[in-house]
């Protein structure tokens, strides 16, 4: 489970605790880059998350995944859950283009959207040509969300759907946060796909 902005293992532990299957081993890798506020980033740049990523932080994204992907198969894993809140998600969504991605059994993006166009633009393609097979994926947004507007983490979501994954969409009426009256419907997800 992967933190966001500002945000860290430690965060994120609470959360991933109540979500990790049992007899599963819960990983909560740390980004490298301190934010200048608080806590760690995956990227970092001078603009909203609205925009796009510029090349500087795409190259942030690439150096990330490698360390999230290297942490990962060090612990020589056959499958892995990966998810994520916010840029976390978005990590999660890069995993599916690293050597990581045959052990992916599910996604958890929580409040999140892809990094880069590509991503998605990708996601159909490959699952078309079936050089990535479908896996489940659940996906939660608030339709508040001012940090990461709706309607851009929803392109996520119609990517998913056109490229014919099951997707689990959990919309709430919050902000940018993990809709915690959900947490249930959540770890009903994950015990459906570690059966």
């Amino acid at each position: 489970m992967l933190h966001g902005l500002t945000g860290s293992s430690e965060l994120m532990r609470p959360l991933a605790s109540r979500l990790c299957p049992e007899g599963w081993q819960l990983l909560l890798p740390e980004a490298k880059s301190s934010h200048p506020e608080r806590g760690f980033a995956w990227w970092l740049r001078d603009a909203t998350p609205a925009e796009l990523l510029d090349v500087a932080s795409l190259a942030q994204v690439a150096e990330s995944t490698r360390g999230i992907v290297d942490e990962i198969i060090g612990l020589n894993p056959e499958l892995v859950i990966v998810g994520g809140f916010s840029q976390g998600a978005a990590m999660a969504l890069e995993l599916l283009n690293s050597k990581l991605e045959p052990m992916i059994k599910g996604l958890i993006l929580l409040s999140g959207k892809a990094a880069s166009d590509s991503t998605l633009s990708g996601l159909a393609a490959t699952s078309a040509s079936q050089q990535i097979p479908v896996r489940p994926v659940l996906w939660m947004h608030g339709r508040r969300d001012r940090v990461v507007p709706f309607a851009q983490a929803e392109q996520t979501l119609t990517a998913f759907r056109d490229a014919s994954w099951p997707v689990t969409a959990l919309p709430h009426e919050k902000g940018h946060m993990v809709d915690l009256s959900q947490v249930a419907a959540i770890q009903s997800w994950i015990d459906d796909i570690v059966v």
